[in-house]
């Protein structure tokens, strides 16, 4: 997508693809609420994989948690969404 597309339209699109949002905006979730994309909701859900490491550190703190990431994925069913956190120091799946 265009990077000045407005985040519902992001929103919108990654949960009726079946992609993974990765993004640092912490808005995303009143936005899926907002659009109906949330758990038990609709029939999309939207999973997001939230950075809240600095900027600087995401590539690596991603790669360091890409097995819970893939581990986490296995137990998505159509009305769970996959929530993960990636702090500096910790990595956190929301359920």
């Amino acid at each position: 997508m265009a990077t000045r597309t407005a985040d519902p339209i992001i929103a919108a699109v990654c949960s009726h693809s079946g992609q993974v949002l990765v993004s640092f905006d912490k808005d995303f979730r009143a936005i899926a609420k907002r659009l109906e994309i949330t758990q038990g909701t609709y029939r999309q859900v939207l999973h997001r994989i939230h950075m809240r490491c600095p900027e600087p550190n995401s590539a690596t703190r991603l790669a360091e948690a890409i097995a819970l990431i893939e581990n986490e994925w296995l137990l998505v069913t159509p009305t769970t969404p996959m929530v993960i956190e990636v702090r500096d120091k910790s990595i956190a799946t929301l359920r």
